[in-house]
């Protein structure tokens, strides 16, 4: 048994949004997954980061029309060793996802980034970073299943709170740091 989640980096390519980078999370959920886009957070705003993530978003906005680029006709969703087109944004994803405070193993997949996020194995929610505007950086929960416990209609978009809340740990939870989250 695990809690299956996957956490999307997306940018605003052209006049579409487009997965950049993608993983899977074998045991991520509730306080635990905030605290993984906490950390994201950090490591996307982070002034040392900023020339190489411009240099990948302007290398995905180069292709905005090329619709081979981005087709995900034929992948193996799978497959481990598929092209990261975004070596950079997928190294910083697989950091921020991978890191954990006690130093106990994760277990972090990288997936091919023309997934779509409903084609996934999970039980946990999908977390979407948007990395548009790196001074504004912008995240959502998905929930393709219904969320935990099935307490969201499927397909449903929500903030932090809302996602803490449906395990139960909304309360007393320290929100600071989170509320420039704006979904």
């Amino acid at each position: 048994m695990a809690q299956h989640h996957q956490l999307f980096v997306i940018a605003k390519v052209g006049t579409r949004y487009r997965c950049l980078a993608a993983v899977h999370h074998q045991w991520l959920y509730g306080v635990t997954a905030v605290r993984q886009l906490l950390l994201l957070f950090r490591i996307f705003s982070m002034p040392g980061n900023a020339q190489n993530l411009r240099y990948e978003l302007g290398l995905a906005r180069k292709h905005a029309n090329v619709s081979s680029f981005w087709s995900n006709s034929n992948i193996d969703h799978k497959d481990v060793n598929n092209t990261a087109r975004f070596p950079f944004i997928t190294t910083c994803l697989l950091l921020g996802a991978s890191f954990r405070e006690d130093a106990s193993d994760a277990v972090v997949t990288p997936l091919d980034f023309r997934m779509e996020w409903y084609h996934s194995d999970n039980e946990d929610g999908v977390t979407v970073l948007d990395i548009t505007d790196l001074a504004n950086l912008r995240y959502c929960y998905l929930s393709p299943s219904g969320g935990p416990m099935g307490l969201f209609p499927a397909d449903s978009v929500f903030d932090v709170v809302w996602y803490l809340e449906a395990y139960g740990e909304g309360d007393g939870v320290d929100h600071q740091g989170v509320s420039r989250c704006s979904g």
